[in-house]
């Protein structure tokens, strides 16, 4: 069962807040081993999986094109904190 909740996307990490009778709110931040990924088989749901192992399952309250969309920025918002804790400041997409 889906519960409404509000993911809230930052350059340094991410929050999940959810709005229903738990109201828990989880505040994450981009490291190396946080990864997102797109289950095989659903089209309109992604998971998060922290550093500390733990799977956040999620669905955009519209459609797929949406969570292309959220999976892209979350990607390359980790990509951008990996890369500044390595020492490198790369350009955004050139070298």
């Amino acid at each position: 069962m889906w519960e409404p909740a509000v993911l809230a996307i930052k350059r340094g990490g991410y929050s999940i807040k959810c709005n229903g009778q738990r109201g828990v709110v989880i505040t994450e931040k981009f490291q190396q081993t946080t990864s997102i990924n797109i289950p095989y088989g659903r089209p309109t749901e992604f998971s998060i999986v922290s550093a500390d192992g733990v799977d956040y399952n999620l669905k955009p309250a519209e459609n797929a094109l949406s969570r292309d969309t959220i999976v892209l920025v979350l990607r390359l918002f980790r990509s951008m904190v990996v890369e500044r804790r390595r020492g490198r400041k790369k350009g955004l997409f050139f070298k």
